[in-house]
């Protein structure tokens, strides 16, 4: 009896310690697929769940600036921010880093992006749609889907403007019309109103003025972006960390990986 594989790709977000960032980051989130893809099993055709990993945070520790030169916001917070200073500051090389990654692993798989890793992940869609690498057919599109967790790119705060971030939503809303994405491409993404990396909430009560949520920039829109029902990961300390053990976020990528 044959053994139907999907294959999907993670990219990690900041690697503040821990598991994230090294091999097998995913293994829990892809036991928790392999658990919600269980009932669409049967004796005639039985498949599995790959999960392969883009590692950069091995790049990001060689790249990362010395202390001195970071912002004084970032000094405070230097082991949470310090990878989001050096993405900033060296996106070509982590970029091209991440891309030949992703493209050693053959086309068609869709991607799961977590927090800085989802900036990391559009950026790469934007080069992509500008090469003409989503022409032709979709089986031979670099990746499948996007599905975005804990992401920040619909944060528009002080902060981010003084770590040197471009701001996605001018980036895609420039995009020529013709280079727009349609489906069977799909971005869903999946946000916790407790995290405050997606919310911007922290930066709301120090500047005294709302984030807007993604949905609302026009770049993003052109490209479809699903927005998934909020979901609650467990307060605010687990919040930006728990989606990788969420029902939603499994559910949500197995109908990328089954479409």
């Amino acid at each position: 009896m044959s053994m139907c594989k999907r294959k999907g790709i993670a990219i990690h977000g900041i690697s503040e310690g821990g598991r994230v960032g090294r091999m097998g980051f995913s293994d829990e989130f892809c036991g928790a697929l392999k658990s919600w893809a269980a009932p669409m099993m049967d004796d005639e055709t039985p498949w599995d769940v790959e999960i392969d990993e883009v590692i950069w945070a091995g790049l990001a520790q060689k790249l990362a600036p010395p202390l001195s030169s970071l912002p004084d916001v970032a000094k405070m917070v230097v082991d949470y921010l310090v990878d989001v200073v050096t993405y900033a500051r060296n996106r070509r090389e982590i970029m091209m880093h991440c891309e030949a990654q992703v493209l050693s692993l053959g086309p068609g798989r869709p991607m799961i992006a977590h927090s800085l890793g989802s900036v990391i992940a559009i950026d790469l869609v934007t080069k992509w749609l500008i090469e003409g690498r989503f022409a032709g057919a979709p089986e031979t599109w670099p990746i499948a889907g996007l599905v975005t967790i804990g992401s920040p790119l619909g944060i528009d705060v002080p902060l981010i403007d003084a770590l040197g971030f471009t701001d996605r939503a001018d980036v895609l809303a420039a995009l020529p019309e013709e280079l727009a994405l349609e489906r069977p491409w799909r971005w869903i993404s999946i946000t916790d109103p407790n995290d405050v990396v997606v919310q911007g909430e922290l930066w709301d009560a120090v500047t005294g003025r709302r984030s807007p949520r993604l949905e609302a920039h026009e770049g993003y829109r052109r490209l479809g972006v699903d927005h998934l029902p909020d979901i609650d990961t467990g307060g605010i300390i687990s919040a930006h960390g728990g989606y990788w053990t969420h029902a939603s976020v499994a559910q949500a990528m197995l109908e990328l990986l089954t479409q």
